[in-house]
């Protein structure tokens, strides 16, 4: 393995005010997701260069030809496709690049694609086939739960096909996406191993007149933020807030309920170093989640890492797709009872903030010590290398 490929969806904060008009449509988990990762393989000392495609479309970008400049930080190269922002012709001419790129890559190249970059990944599956490259289709997510045309969603499982190997978010996936001799490996997400320099207590910038409950993340109904919000509105006190950011199909009610309730606080879609920040100044970070759904056994979804990085304590449900490890880090509410996340969200407020605050502490140490992404990327060259050898 001379250099790893590494072909996603990529974009950095300082692109919200450059290149989007309208950030409430962009996607900010797989963007994030990725350039971790990247980091985290460059960190390791292996050579990565990442083509990335800008997520702009006519919704979320007025520029007709959008163009950023390539990065380049120790190991790792980012190079952004130029994108003609017009349908059909991106996803040709991105099509042609990354064919072109894998075509003449180095021998001995891993491809690592994210299974969502469609157009990209036609053209590098068929020059990785051409060239016999290793190529490991890393899956955050069934796309027969993210995708609602049926020729991506063909094109997904050929591509899910012709991989020679996958990295997966939950054990699940493999009974699903595996066959024959096919290598696996399992890594629920990571977090950016940078956090562990930010030591402080983010304590000293709270308001002791506000107990501040914090949701971030897609604002979906199938999510349970409905559920948050009767919960939070059903056991709250005095002094108590529920701060809500993100977008989604339930966000216009939230601004419809946060006209009428003082309680609850809208933000809308705000940069991910501002999310972070105001997670750590929160009270309690909650995913209201349930395991109700098949999609459930795939995911894990990558908030409840962010939350846990924070320093700050995480209610959550248990969810078929998140390992037993972690539940030892957070407080857990009983998703099978109506009032079950009404019920513990009003007993974690009522527990002493000495016992809360280490639990916070104690599942930042465990993610920053297992789960960095510096940590997860060791992990994959390892696995790569080790079926090198065999």
């Amino acid at each position: 393995m001379t250099e790893i490929l590494y072909i996603a969806s990529m974009f950095d904060d300082a692109d919200l005010g450059t290149i989007f008009s309208d950030p409430e449509n962009v996607s900010y988990a797989a963007s994030k997701y990725n350039r971790l990762l990247c980091e985290g393989l460059a960190q390791n000392g292996v050579r990565v260069e990442a083509l990335a495609l800008l997520p702009v479309t006519r919704s979320n970008c007025k520029k007709i030809l959008v163009r950023k400049k390539p990065e380049k930080s120790g190991d790792l190269t980012v190079r952004y496709m130029t994108t003609v922002n017009l349908p059909v012709i991106k996803h040709i001419l991105r099509c042609i690049y990354s064919f072109f790129r894998v075509l003449f890559a180095e021998r001995g190249t891993v491809v690592l694609f994210d299974l969502f970059a469609v157009s990209a990944n036609i053209g590098m599956n068929a020059a990785a086939k051409i060239r016999r490259f290793e190529r490991v289709c890393i899956i955050t997510d069934m796309p027969e739960h993210l995708t609602s045309s049926k020729m991506c969603l063909r094109i997904e499982n050929k591509l899910i096909a012709d991989a020679t190997a996958y990295v997966l978010l939950t054990e699940q996936m493999k009974e699903r996406v595996v066959s024959g001799r096919k290598k696996a490996i399992v890594l629920e997400g990571h977090i950016d191993h940078n956090a562990a320099r930010t030591e402080e207590d983010a304590a000293d910038a709270r308001d002791p007149s506000q107990r501040i409950v914090l949701y971030a993340g897609s604002l979906h109904r199938r999510y349970g933020i409905a559920d948050l919000v009767d919960a939070f509105r059903a056991c709250h006190k005095q002094g108590d807030v529920l701060h809500i950011y993100g977008t989604g199909d339930y966000a216009e009610k939230i601004k419809e309920i946060a006209r009428e309730d003082p309680c609850i606080r809208y933000f809308g879609v705000k940069p991910n170093g501002f999310i972070v920040q105001a997670e750590r100044k929160a009270d309690l970070l909650v995913n209201p989640r349930t395991g109700e759904g098949e999609y459930t056994k795939f995911s894990f979804p990558s908030k409840v890492l962010e939350y846990m990085v924070s320093g700050t304590p995480v209610l959550m449900a248990r969810l078929p797709g998140i390992p037993d490890e972690y539940y030892d880090y957070v407080y857990i509410f009983d998703d099978r009872k109506k009032d079950g996340l009404a019920r513990a969200l009003r007993a974690v407020l009522d527990t002493d903030v000495c016992e809360t605050a280490d639990m916070g502490r104690r599942a930042r140490s465990f993610v920053l010590r297992c789960k960095s992404n510096v940590t997860q990327a060791e992990k994959i060259i390892a696995w790569l290398r080790h079926d090198e050898k065999d």
